[in-house]
This record gives structure tokens, sequence and C-alpha cells, in this order.
């Protein structure tokens, strides 16, 4: 099974800016061998809220469209559905692992293969936003690249 296949929940603090951008690739990138459902949600949401104006800039620059983005906690999504949680950085990781036990074995960072984390840039500049985008490009490159 490809580590990309099945159900991909994506997590990141508010769900405005690095989650829906992972969301959103992993939506473009999905082929045959790709995750048959991707969704983000953020563990500290604003909740109902669209994507960052920053984010949905720097996503464009790429095609990709993040304008009917909203954000959604954690707590509300069947986590059990989800094969693969990928979140971005340790301090999510562990948060999930103390809060959702059952999905030890599960949740990794986005960023596992280059093992590193993919800073927020939630009230930043347009460049903390386009640094993101391209370290969660080269993530999500990375995991569709692993072998079946």
């Amino acid at each position: 099974m490809h580590p990309l296949s099945g159900n991909v929940l994506v997590v990141c603090t508010g769900n405005i800016c690095r989650s829906p951008m992972a969301e959103r690739m992993l939506q473009a990138a999905s082929g045959p061998e790709g995750p048959d459902r991707v969704e983000s949600v953020g563990i500290g949401a604003l909740v109902g809220a669209g994507a960052d104006p920053h984010a949905v800039a720097v996503m464009d620059e790429i095609g990709l469209d993040l304008r009917d983005h909203t954000a959604r906690s954690i707590d509300s999504v069947d986590v059990a559905r989800f094969d693969l949680i990928l979140v971005m950085e340790r301090g999510q990781q562990a948060w999930l692992a103390r809060h959702f036990p059952e999905l030890r074995g599960r949740t990794f960072r986005i960023g596992h293969w280059q093992e590193r984390d993919v800073p927020d840039p939630f009230r930043r500049s347009k460049a903390a936003f386009r640094a993101a985008r391209d370290q969660l490009q080269e993530a999500v490159f990375q995991w569709q690249g692993m072998p079946a």
C-alpha cells in the first residue's frame, strides 16, 4: 500500500495557513496511487475563517485556489476515518498522541522525509508564506515518491 493511499488528514494550528496549502497540494497530486480523500483541520482552529490572504496569494502563484477553504477544528472530525495524519511540527504530533492515542503509528510530520518541521507563517510576510509553501511542495513530492 502506497503511503499516500486511503484517507489523509493534514493538521496544523489554525487551519488557515499550512494545512490548507498542503491539503490542496495533496489533492492536486492525487492520481491512481494517490489518496482517496484529503482534508485539513487545526488543533486550535480559527473555526469558520477562510484561508489567510497570503496563503491564498502564494497558492495562486502555483495555480491552486484556497478561496473556498473554511477552517475546521480536529474536534469536529472523526479522526478514525483517516489512514494517515500529517502534521507540520513535532509539537502537533505530540499533542495528537496525547489527545488521540489511537492515531499513534499513523501520525507523521509532513516533513518526515526531510527531518524537519514546516514553520508557521501566520502573521508574517508573504515571503514567509512562500517559504512554507515551497517546503510543503517538497514534502508532498517526497511523500509521493515513497514506494508502495
